[in-house]
């Protein structure tokens, strides 16, 4: 196992954007989005959706959106069925509406939301972004 990380993290050097890396992580990013929770977080279960309050903006409202999620006001309603909760998490299994059947975007560059266009390697490192396990931005924090 250590000689495949070892095999990744050269991999990773040697690759500087995601479409190079597609091959590892197969659009994870693009398939699942992250909430933490905590005491303080505004998340109900009612039936077989679950509710969570966030701040909203336009571009945020999108992104939901392009997910398959109903947004209503500063409310996401998520069925059930895609979340899993773990400890401080809760992970939402939904595939992007953009992702082509070759897990590339259909809006790249431009026409994707500002969640999307600005995961950066340094904006990974200051940890605004929670990352997939087979991310490229995790092995190349790595390096």
């Amino acid at each position: 196992m250590l000689h495949q990380n070892i095999t990744l993290n050269e991999q990773a050097e040697g690759c500087d954007n995601c479409l190079c890396w597609l091959i590892h992580c197969q659009a994870e990013c693009c398939s699942q989005f992250y909430f933490p929770i905590g005491p303080t977080s505004d998340v109900a279960v009612e039936d077989t959706i679950v509710g969570v309050r966030i701040p909203m903006t336009t571009d945020l409202k999108w992104y939901f959106e392009l997910h398959g999620i109903e947004v209503q006001n500063d409310v996401l309603l998520i069925p059930e069925e895609d979340c899993r909760f773990t400890p401080g998490l809760l992970s939402v299994h939904k595939r992007c509406g953009l992702l082509t059947s070759e897990n590339l975007c259909s809006g790249h560059p431009d026409n994707k939301p500002n969640i999307c266009k600005n995961l950066t390697l340094d904006n990974a490192k200051k940890g605004k972004y929670h990352l997939t396990p087979n991310c490229l931005f995790v092995y190349k924090q790595k390096l």
